[in-house]
């Protein structure tokens, strides 16, 4: 990265206390930057911007060589890292040990014991998977980093939201978007789903809407992420829902 074009020093982006690397993988990508810490609203310093759609290489690879290639990652910053994957299970806490959780998800998606990470949200775990390898690589590579899966960054975010109602949250990416469902804190369903068109999201919802019973009245769906397909999905489910409604910040995922 050329410092010249970031408004800092060299120096300046070497203090590793004045700075926060944030790091967000899957299997599109890897993007990282730096965010400073007294500020988390102010300017971030990007460091990496890749998409590997068709490349042949294997992803672990593709995700060491984004590393290796960019050595400001490699500085002891306080790092976290978003892992975006379709591939995990939400779990009640206290119906499973370690042990269980192991065997039920590898039931439902094959993996080495030691692929799987696991977030703790309190009353639920998530356990998910990326690629093999990946968790060793990160110890190895961002020692101390704080990892979670992209959908319990979501949860965290949107369970405590106020609302009366039933609250559905949708955040678009291309290509995929997470479907979050609240009755209050209570979580009621969430998923990753792929789409070609934005009636794809719309319909998506819908069906979400009509499993649970929710009457149209009594639902609110809030849309973010990519503003195009946002906006036209936002079209769609107004014909038959009274409230929806568009997160102003785009997902930076």
């Amino acid at each position: 990265m050329d410092s010249s074009n970031t408004g800092f020093s060299s120096v300046e982006l070497a203090d590793t206390a004045l700075w926060r690397l944030l790091v967000d993988v899957s299997q599109r990508g890897l993007n990282a930057c730096l965010q400073p810490v007294e500020d988390e609203d102010d300017r971030r310093v990007q460091l990496v911007s890749q998409t590997w759609e068709g490349d042949a290489q294997p992803l672990l690879t593709r995700i060491e060589n984004a590393v290796y290639d960019n050595p400001r990652m490699l500085d002891d910053y306080a790092t976290r890292v978003s892992v975006g994957t379709r591939r995990y299970l939400l779990y009640p806490k206290e119906t499973l040990t370690e042990g269980d959780i192991e065997d039920a998800f590898t039931e439902v998606y094959p993996c080495q014991p030691e692929d799987i990470m696991t977030d703790d949200l309190g009353d639920i775990v998530c356990a998910y998977t990326l690629t093999p390898g990946l968790p060793a690589f990160l110890r190895r590579t961002l020692p101390g980093s704080r990892v979670n899966c992209h959908i319990t960054e979501a949860i965290r975010r949107r369970r405590e939201e106020p609302g009366d109602m039933t609250r559905v949250y949708v955040e678009i990416r291309p290509g995929e978007c997470d479907i979050l469902a609240f009755d209050g804190t209570e979580i009621l369903s969430v998923s990753t789903q792929g789409w070609d068109t934005p009636d794809d999201i719309a319909y998506r919802v819908a069906l979400l809407i009509q499993a649970y019973g929710l009457q149209p009245d009594a639902v609110e769906v809030r849309l973010g992420g990519d503003r195009e397909p946002r906006a036209a999905a936002a079209a769609t489910l107004r014909k038959f829902l009274k409230f929806v409604t568009l997160d102003n910040a785009d997902n930076q995922r």
